[in-house]
């Protein structure tokens, strides 16, 4: 029942993000006791592919929406972990940190995946991932430079 009111909060929230721009959700993470079997059940029943795998974990992704299988001995029990795409990244760190929000993973650079990411805690322990591009390195205004 968890599982399916997690999806069904994601599908709204999917919706809401349809008629704004900037904030879209792109992921979610469950611990799962088998991560071979829970694949192959979201492959078969829900049309996931499969994007990466680990010993620990496996993503799955459908239509851009990412869905990682969490091995439960690996961490925490129940873990639920959601994720948003956003376009300001650091000005969302930015905002948080201000309103006093526990940071679980720092802002940093994901060569990777080619992004930029970070974790909160929401009020009840929950993960809160932000995921946004790698910002492009000012240049100086060639016009302004001088030799």
């Amino acid at each position: 029942m968890k599982v399916q009111r997690l999806i069904a909060f994601s599908v709204a929230l999917a919706a809401a993000a349809c008629v704004s721009t900037g904030f879209a959700p792109v992921l979610v993470a469950l611990s799962v006791g088998d991560i071979k079997a829970s694949e192959q059940w979201y492959e078969r029943n829900a049309g996931f592919t499969l994007k990466s795998e680990d010993s620990g974990r496996a993503i799955l992704e459908r239509e851009r929406f990412q869905l990682a299988l969490v091995k439960s001995d690996v961490c925490l029990s129940n873990v639920v972990k959601i994720g948003f795409y956003v376009t300001d990244i650091d000005g969302v760190a930015a905002r948080l940190r201000a309103n006093g929000v526990k940071f679980q993973l720092e802002p940093h650079d994901d060569l990777s995946e080619g992004t930029r990411t970070f974790i909160v805690l929401d009020n009840e322990g929950n993960w809160i991932q932000f995921i946004g591009g790698i910002p492009a390195p000012t240049v100086p205004d060639a016009a302004k430079m001088s030799l």
